[in-house]
């Protein structure tokens, strides 16, 4: 039986003298069958596929572009969660520090009706978009705090003042002022209360679920007042 002739293919080099040529270091020649329908010997990085290997074709080209896009808009929008919670934070921070600051304001009254022996009082308003509170003749504005928190009664109604006057003992009537966050739309869910003590009337800021646990049970008037009246007879 004879052998058949076999026949033997030659890479044509970009020379066109017929030799194979050596990929030099740091590159890699990658036979492509498919890409020009011709053999051809390519130059290319290791780290880049050519367009005709497996798995390296358009389709794949347009997937991988695809998954870029995905992850972008997908970090776009975390970082956009990320921006509005800060945001959020940041502002809940500042309308807590005013109403510490208005509660330190309330307690210096407090302070000065007993080192006077007479009554002092505290307004505290809203001014179109400001929040004011006046003592005695000093006057403090918080531009833009009126619009975004307001201040309610115990059922929730919204008002435009409130005023606290401390007697000699320094105590005063008001139970709480109650702050609704976002111009008391109620949509950041958010509320503050300034606390005034029912026996030394010191007034403090707490969230409103602090609120409802420390005070609950404590929601009789006449329990209150006799809590009061029980203190005013121990200083007495």
């Amino acid at each position: 039986m004879t052998d058949r002739p076999r026949s033997r293919v030659r890479t044509a080099s970009p020379t066109g003298s017929g030799r194979t040529m050596r990929a030099p270091r740091g590159s890699t020649v990658i036979e492509c069958t498919a890409w020009n329908r011709r053999r051809a010997a390519r130059r290319v990085p290791a780290w880049i596929a050519p367009p005709c290997a497996p798995g390296a074709g358009g389709a794949a080209r347009a997937f991988t572009l695809l998954e870029v896009v995905l992850v972008v808009a997908l970090l776009g929008i975390v970082a956009g969660v990320v921006a509005v919670r800060f945001a959020a934070t940041g502002a809940g921070a500042s309308e807590r520090e005013a109403l510490r600051q208005i509660a330190g304001t309330l307690n210096a009254a407090r302070i000065d009706a007993m080192r006077r022996g007479t009554e002092r009082s505290v307004v505290l308003r809203v001014n179109g978009e400001d929040l004011v509170i006046e003592r005695d003749e000093k006057v403090r504005v918080w531009e833009g705090l009126g619009a975004r928190v307001r201040m309610t009664d115990d059922r929730g109604a919204l008002l435009d003042e409130r005023r606290a006057v401390f007697n000699s003992w320094g105590r005063t009537d008001e139970r709480a002022w109650r702050f609704l966050a976002n111009g008391g739309t109620g949509a950041s869910g958010r509320m503050w209360v300034v606390r005034f003590d029912a026996v030394s009337g010191e007034a403090r800021v707490v969230d409103a679920d602090e609120d409802r646990e420390e005070w609950e049970g404590v929601t009789d008037g006449a329990t209150i007042a006799t809590m009061g009246a029980g203190a005013k007879e121990r200083r007495q």
